[in-house]
């Protein structure tokens, strides 16, 4: 009789929730993990874009939406803001970035800045 072991280096991650929520995960801290050999991921991570619509924020809570990103002629980001649909799988399969909007009182006006996470 012989026996074999082997190692599998695999990494299994369950991460319950809604999709939206699974999204960020995996593209905000699961490709750090997959990547840790990288020491200054969140470094290169978050960038500034400009939107291009008014955005309402949440008084009381932090808003993530699905978004495009453009680079602009003079260097700087455009961010396109996906009309925000619960429970479809469109947005997510669309989008090219997450943009962060923070809480607060104000609207944000078109053409201020965010930041925002690529995703492609």
């Amino acid at each position: 009789m012989r026996v074999v072991v082997t190692e599998d280096k695999a990494t299994i991650i369950n991460l319950p929730g809604d999709i939206q929520d699974i999204a960020i995960l995996m593209h905000a801290f699961v490709k750090y993990i997959l990547n840790k050999h990288i020491s200054d991921f969140f470094d290169y991570a978050y960038f500034k874009g400009k939107t291009d619509i008014e955005i309402v924020p949440d008084a009381t809570n932090r808003k993530l939406l699905w978004g495009h990103y453009k680079a602009h002629e003079s260097g700087e980001y455009i961010l396109e803001i996906i009309e925000q649909q619960p429970y479809q799988i469109e947005p997510p399969l669309s989008a090219n970035c997450i943009v962060m909007v923070p809480f607060q009182e104000k609207v944000i006006a078109k053409g201020n800045d965010l930041y925002f996470m690529k995703i492609d």
